[in-house]
């Protein structure tokens, strides 16, 4: 069977999410603005929360990146791409209401004090 081309429940995903370590990585937990040029890059706060609360509810772990070993078992790393604020206001609620890890993807330094840090 054919894997979707982006992820949006675990069902189809399922056999991977067991035996390997995925990392899913969000831009923007927010509602699509009218004119987004890559409306791709946004995800509806409530449908965040239902992937993520699908992700826990299937116990599965949330960890780190890991940059040695082999894929651990049910096991999935979150990631957040140049730290929009939506990620703070929208997705780390939800995270932190789980008990969930995430990390921003970001590898820039940023000066302490701006927003969606």
């Amino acid at each position: 069977m054919a894997l979707p081309d982006y992820y949006s429940e675990l069902a189809p995903f399922r056999e991977h999410f067991e035996t390997g370590h995925p990392i899913l990585c969000y831009h923007k937990t927010e509602p699509v603005p009218r004119r987004a040029r890559i409306k791709g890059l946004y995800l509806e706060p409530r449908l965040f929360r239902n992937q993520i609360a699908e992700l826990y509810s299937a116990g599965l772990s949330f960890v780190a990146p890991r940059s040695e070993g082999g894929p651990k078992s049910k096991m999935v790393t979150i990631t957040f791409d140049d730290g929009f604020v939506s990620n703070l206001e929208e997705a780390a609620p939800v995270m932190r209401e789980l008990g969930c890890l995430g990390k921003r993807a970001n590898g820039r330094p940023r000066k302490a004090g701006k927003p969606g840090l």
